[in-house]
């Protein structure tokens, strides 16, 4: 009886998320996942049940341990990925250059969502601690939306009081890969021998993106925006686990922000 109302429960989880503001789309998925996961034990329960006299009962047991094992594999590999993940998530370090890039997250008809906006803050931070800093606003257009996720950032800044020389527009990424390319034409152009520089992005994001821009040429020192919604937290983890484990393996560059 647990299991069914567990099983109900993550079915209606994942209803509720999937049409929740952006950012929790990571958490629909997982938890339709865990209701799959939950009624395949539950289907190889009840055939173990239906079976209970047949000789068929002893391959149904192997399967079903075989079963559990590719489970406790899934859990160990969100296990591990969260190790490096977490030990990043609480670090702020300057790097040896007046330059950072403030990666763009989802803006919901022209405000910023709610990872948005907590990197916004984390740059405005950042901004007052080093007042001969400049930022590299990063993220273009998604989907139906009328402004970019780097005007989003810099009409927050603005508003906020933030000198507009300081902010320097990139608004055509995509992708996190995307973000790192696309700043480093511009410093280029600006500041060619600019390599150092400060990444602002979500305390669960802040490792990734700092692996990333990395392979982009990058020695990037971490600033982490605290993420203060335990919700969708969980949500941004679930998704670094996956996009983490996609990147180690198949070297997969296409990852959103």
């Amino acid at each position: 009886m647990i299991w069914l109302i567990v099983l109900i429960c993550c079915i209606i989880g994942a209803i509720f998320f999937k049409h929740k503001e952006k950012g929790y789309s990571a958490l629909s998925i997982y938890l339709t996942g865990i209701a799959l996961i939950i009624t395949g034990h539950l289907i190889l329960g009840f055939f173990e049940i239906l079976f209970e006299e047949s000789s068929l009962l002893n391959a149904i047991k192997w399967i079903k341990s075989g079963y559990i094992g590719f489970n406790i594999l899934l859990l160990i590999m969100f296990i591990i990925a969260q190790i490096p993940v977490t030990l990043y998530s609480r670090k702020r370090i300057k790097a040896d250059s007046d330059y950072a890039i403030v990666l763009g997250a989802g803006v919901n008809n022209g405000k910023p969502s709610k990872a948005l906006t907590q990197r916004i803050d984390a740059s405005k931070e950042f901004l007052n601690l080093y007042p001969e800093t400049k930022l590299i606003l990063s993220g273009g257009k998604v989907e139906d939306q009328n402004v970019s996720e780097a005007e989003c950032i810099k009409n927050e800044l603005i508003k906020s009081g933030i000198d507009e020389d300081r902010l320097i527009l990139e608004d055509k990424s995509t992708t996190t890969v995307e973000n790192f390319r696309f700043a480093k034409e511009i410093l280029n152009n600006i500041s060619p021998t600019t390599k150092e520089i400060t990444v602002i992005t979500s305390d669960t994001h802040l490792y990734r993106a700092c692996f990333l821009a990395k392979k982009e040429g990058f020695k990037p020192s971490p600033f982490y925006a605290k993420n203060t919604y335990p919700v969708l937290k969980l949500s941004a983890a679930l998704k670094e686990a996956v996009a983490l484990w996609e990147q180690w393996l198949f070297n997969n560059k296409k990852h959103g922000n």
